[in-house]
């Protein structure tokens, strides 16, 4: 077949529009640093990091949670630490108050530091953090102890995701740590002992002294509980987020262009366009 003039010039146009392609092409890659923006870029590349990116966003969300989640646990696992502590101080007032020598006043003046105990135990057990009171159960929007020391909360679970299927206990028990749930309750226990001591009911307030150990050692169980919880949170967190960082360099080899290739195909694309265009 003859090659016309015409057919050459055709072919010229044709190879100048695909240098002109191509030099676009490379200046928006260049631009972006992007090998894949879009659908039309790369298909499969496009979908994989589609993929990789809604694994990113699930990671991230679970972060934002497990950080919220342990936030709260570590903030009950320092208030029972404080309500162990009171509770220490309650069965050395027991120990003191059981002395046959101490007096009816030495005793009613104890009776006023238990009340202050109980007091703080309820404000304590009354908590709040970022997911509401940390010590209710589920029923998390209202205080879980009332001012006359019944206990209106749960010990239902409040679970959080620390990885794909795995879940964690996120909530305290207040009801194992201050009712008789776990044991003792412990606020209706120093509502008697400031009234055996206000009575100077000696036998009562020896019989105390058992009843303060016990209702320390179920604050202690609670709160090792929450100690186990905080450090399996924080391991979750660190694989997630070393995960977190393995996917985003995947996708941004996926993704991304270096920047020395990506400048390099700029140039030949240019050279190859001027080439096309001095023809």
């Amino acid at each position: 077949m003859r090659v016309t003039e015409g057919m050459r010039m055709l072919q010229v146009r044709e190879s100048t529009t695909r240098a002109s392609a191509r030099m676009m092409e490379a200046s928006k890659q260049a631009a972006t640093g992007l090998r894949v923006g879009a659908p039309a870029d790369d298909p499969a590349g496009f979908a994989k990091i589609a993929r990789q990116s809604g694994i990113l966003y699930r990671i991230e969300d679970r972060l934002r949670a497990t950080d919220r989640a342990l936030g709260d646990i570590s903030l009950a696992e320092s208030s029972l630490a404080s309500a162990e502590e009171l509770m220490g101080r309650a069965r050395e007032l027991a120990v003191q108050m059981s002395d046959g020598s101490m007096s009816a006043e030495g005793r009613a003046i104890a009776a006023k530091e238990v009340t202050e105990i109980r007091q703080a135990l309820v404000a304590i057990a009354n908590t709040r953090g970022a997911n509401g009171y940390i010590f209710a159960g589920t029923a998390t929007q209202a205080p879980p102890v009332l001012g006359s020391g019944a206990f209106v909360g749960n010990d239902n679970s409040v679970d959080v995701e620390v990885a794909e299927g795995i879940l964690l206990r996120q909530n305290a028990s207040g009801a194992r740590a201050f009712t008789a749930a776990g044991g003792r309750d412990i606020l209706q226990d120093l509502a008697d002992f400031a009234a055996d001591l206000n009575a100077n009911n000696v036998p009562n307030v020896q019989a105390m002294i058992d009843n303060m150990d016990a209702g320390r050692s179920q604050i202690t169980r609670v709160r090792a509980e929450s100690g186990i919880v905080m450090d399996r949170m924080r391991t979750a967190n660190q694989a997630s987020t070393m995960a977190k960082g393995a996917i985003t360099a995947a996708r941004a080899d996926e993704a991304e262009l270096d920047a020395t290739e990506a400048f390099s195909a700029l140039a030949e694309a240019h050279q190859a366009y001027e080439r096309s265009l001095e023809i």
